[in-house]
């Protein structure tokens, strides 16, 4: 085990992002509602893919190593075992 693993029971919003969510929940409910049915749902899931394939492309391990080994020691102190795919946005003129 990685020394520098982190207890992932220990990663947590941090407080401002916990504000928001409960200001939202009491005073804005709709708005709560909204914005969660949105993140969740499949119409933000077709969107988010529909971005990434025309304002990014994809960062191939054989092309960059480096981010790719980044990413994996992140993964890994993090304890996280997933497929990861590494986007970069398209610079705009």
């Amino acid at each position: 085990m990685d020394s520098q693993a982190p207890d992932r029971g220990a990663l947590a919003p941090l407080a401002y992002h916990a504000t928001v969510v409960d200001y939202l929940r009491r005073h804005e409910p709709e708005v709560w509602r909204w914005a969660n049915a949105r993140a969740t749902g499949a119409d933000h899931r077709d969107a988010l893919r529909a971005m990434l394939l025309r304002d990014t492309y994809r960062i191939e391990a054989d092309a960059h190593a480096d981010v790719h080994a980044a990413l994996a020691q992140a993964m890994s102190r993090l304890g996280i075992e997933a497929r990861a795919t590494l986007y970069q946005r398209r610079a705009r003129i």
